[in-house]
């Protein structure tokens, strides 16, 4: 699992807000420590290197429980055809 950053606060829609060490896919799962699922991520804004991410939360997290809190996500397995040059081979 690849730490997505500590959570900051819960907004009053019920969002828990987190400042991310990386930009994660929309509806990626999120997961504390222990491994058990928090939430998934709704939406990402801010800053390109340091984006801020608001998670639904599946369960209820006391605002005690926030503080220093770590949520990390899953890392995607990738086929290595995702990267590189886009082009067509063989033209002349």
């Amino acid at each position: 699992m690849r730490l997505l950053g500590v959570a900051k606060c819960r907004c009053p829609s019920g969002r828990v807000l987190v400042s991310g060490t990386f930009a994660p896919e929309e509806n990626d799962r999120v997961y504390d420590r222990k491994g058990s699922e928090v939430g998934r991520v709704v939406d990402i804004f801010g800053n390109v290197e340091r984006p801020y991410v608001s998670i639904s939360a599946n369960r209820l997290i006391r605002r005690e429980q926030l503080g220093g809190l770590e949520l990390y996500v899953r890392e995607r397995e990738s086929d290595g055809k995702s990267k590189g040059d886009k082009r067509r081979h063989g033209r002349s």
